[in-house]
């Protein structure tokens, strides 16, 4: 067995700004989770709040990670890209793919 060579990002301001995004990351995937296995309108049992208003909570943090890591890094937002063009491009074509078949499942006697 070999191990890899690799060492930790040495620069402790792009370390953290990179931990700090994955760790929003794993926030929002269980926000999302949550959406999926109790509804996106249901509120947490404990503590009443929304799962919308929690989806949106964590939507906001990882833009603000985003955001912040792109500024350590001094890549300025510069819009969106080709790549996020044509990712929006596909999922839209998606969801009309989608919302046709459900069109076509509700006529179905």
């Amino acid at each position: 067995m070999s191990i890899t060579p690799w060492k930790p990002e040495t620069d402790i301001v792009l370390h953290q700004a990179l931990g700090k995004c994955a760790e929003e990351c794993g926030e929002l995937s269980q926000a999302l989770a949550r959406c999926l296995i109790q509804g996106f309108q249901e509120a947490e049992p404990v503590t009443h709040k929304l799962n919308r208003t929690h989806l949106f909570d964590e939507v906001a943090d990882l833009k603000a990670a985003l955001r912040w890591l792109f500024d350590v890094l001094d890549e300025p937002f510069k819009g969106e890209s080709e790549r996020e063009r044509r990712k929006f491009d596909g999922f839209k074509h998606w969801q009309k793919m989608l919302e046709s078949d459900r069109a076509t499942e509700v006529r179905q006697p």
